[in-house]
């Protein structure tokens, strides 16, 4: 009787052991669960290893479903917001790789990929309540047996991703993809202060790869392909602008054509003389212009700009309304040239309200004129907008010159 007590004993014991042990290893496999934040998923049936790293972006409240992943004839569940790597094998060939809403393939993304080696890509996937974006951000092909693969580059981008951007950082993104022949093309159409309408200097206006810019996500391209990056430069960066060598004032009493040559010599290819009547000495300088606007000897200039070289000139008799004084500033002459500066700045378009938007107009003691005005300017877009040009025109009605300028916007 007692040995049956025990025997029962030591069964109760027996199994009081197995189910402790059960729920400790249960409990462990739940604690690795919750504790993993990274799943990881091999399959394997073929030659070649090809991991898959997966970058889910979480949203907060919208959109938070899963996405189905494809390659080949492989399917996996990547839950919302948590990252994976999946491992696979396949054999050497071409397999579609996609990714698609769980209950919903009309929203979806694919592409082809080349299985020739032992691959490793990572994707980031962000989901909206109208599509998937995948962003192919690391691919590397370890066969050695395809140089056509790895000389050439599956681009991730297509011809809007890199406008706007500094061209710094896009050149950047460029050499990291694999890109070896990148060239530079600043445009210098900036002004004085960096900015003209809403556009900043680096600002990449263009990429074009092999001449040309319709390109699109999952094209292949050499690593030797030339890529074109162009971008907004300062104007008074460009390398090819000139100092010139008079203003109206440093030429006073000096012959035209010892001026005409200067401003050739110096690189300007479009200098224009015109003989005018007044009180100078006979072929000396009256005036110099480049452009609409008096010459400032401080300045540079592009050599395409035109350069006027008015000098004074015997023969020529002076109409009644072609008199134009050289010591007196007239308000025609003051708004002429308030105007046409404006111009020069916004150069897409500049114009003045005189009759609906003058806020403040007065003739100073000095001779000078202040204006306040309502003006409608023009960016780079044909948009136009409105803002408020004050300043201060000084000089005469031959050689006005803009002392201050300023826009509000």
């Amino acid at each position: 009787m007692s040995s049956l007590k025990e025997n029962i004993k030591k069964n109760k014991m027996l199994y009081i052991f197995l189910i402790s042990s059960i729920c400790i290893v249960f409990g462990i496999s739940i604690l690795l669960c919750v504790f993993s934040n990274k799943k990881e998923v091999k399959v394997n049936n073929g030659d070649y290893r090809v991991i898959v790293h997966i970058d889910f972006v979480e949203n907060l409240i919208f959109s938070k479903y899963d996405v189905k992943f494809t390659i080949g004839d492989k399917t996996f569940s990547l839950s919302h917001g948590e990252n994976q790597d999946l491992g696979v094998y396949l054999n050497q060939g071409t397999y579609m790789l996609s990714f698609e809403k769980e209950d919903d393939n009309s929203i979806k993304y694919e592409e082809e990929i080349d299985v020739n080696g032992n691959m490793e890509l990572s994707y980031k996937i962000s989901c909206y309540y109208n599509r998937l974006s995948v962003e192919n951000t690391y691919f590397n092909n370890d066969s050695s047996d395809n140089n056509e693969v790895n000389d050439k580059i599956k681009i991730n981008f297509d011809k809007y991703k890199f406008i706007d951007k500094n061209y710094n950082e896009v050149i950047d993104e460029l050499k990291e993809l694999g890109f070896t022949n990148i060239v530079e093309k600043p445009s210098y159409d900036l002004t004085l202060y960096g900015i003209l309408n809403y556009t900043f200097k680096d600002q990449v206006t263009s990429v074009s790869i092999n001449g040309s810019t319709d390109y699109e996500v999952d094209n292949l391209f050499n690593k030797d392909a030339q890529v074109i990056v162009s971008y907004h430069a300062r104007d008074i960066d460009e390398p090819s602008r000139i100092k010139p060598p008079y203003d109206s004032e440093s030429a006073k009493n000096v012959n035209y054509e010892i001026v005409v040559e200067a401003f050739k010599n110096a690189g300007f290819l479009d200098v224009i003389t015109e003989g005018t009547s007044g009180d100078g000495e006979d072929k000396t300088v009256n005036l110099i212009k480049i452009g609409s606007l008096p010459v400032d000897i401080n300045s540079t200039y592009s050599s395409q700009e035109k350069v006027y070289i008015y000098y004074y000139d015997a023969t020529v008799k002076p109409k009644e309304d072609e008199r134009i004084s050289t010591t007196k500033l007239d308000l025609y002459y003051a708004r002429k040239a308030f105007e046409e500066y404006g111009e020069k700045q916004y150069k897409y378009g500049f114009k003045c309200h005189w009759l609906v938007g003058l806020l403040d107009e007065k003739e100073n003691s000095d001779g000078t004129y202040t204006f306040k005005v309502e003006v409608t300017i023009t960016n780079g877009f044909g948009a136009k907008y409105d803002a408020v040009a004050s300043g201060v025109v000084g000089g005469s009605n031959a050689n006005p010159n803009v002392l201050s300028f300023n826009v509000e916007e």
